[in-house]
């Protein structure tokens, strides 16, 4: 019985170096760390690219279409363009000092990409 006391229960193993525990906690503190950074690097270098895209495509001037030309775009009646932008389907806007609608070309973009353009 050279694993257990005179009970039968099995003794402890002899504890472990203060010092040494505190240094493997460290390495894997350590180790941890490196993980954290590479993770962040790919997460950068991946949002990054996308983000900046974005930001890119949200200053640049978008051509404003006509009814008529959104109309043909999306294979419909340009009154039933208008019935769309009055329900809040796609967003119409004017021009500063114009008196007409149209719907900016990004617009119209997003939502064909939505599978809600085209023909029915």
């Amino acid at each position: 019985m050279d694993k257990a006391n005179e009970t039968g229960t099995p003794k402890k193993p002899p504890a472990k170096d203060a010092n040494y525990v505190q240094s493997r906690l460290l390495m894997d503190v350590d180790i941890i760390e490196r993980q954290l950074v590479d993770i962040t690097n790919v997460v950068v270098e991946r949002a990054v690219p996308i983000v900046v895209g974005r930001v890119k495509a949200e200053r640049e001037p978008s051509r404003l279409l006509s009814i008529n030309d959104a109309a043909v775009r999306l294979g419909r009646t340009p009154n039933a363009v208008r019935r769309m932008i009055s329900r809040g389907q796609i967003r119409g806007s004017r021009p500063p000092g114009g008196s007409k609608w149209g719907i900016e070309e990004r617009e119209l973009e997003r939502f064909i990409k939505q599978g809600r353009g085209g023909t029915q």
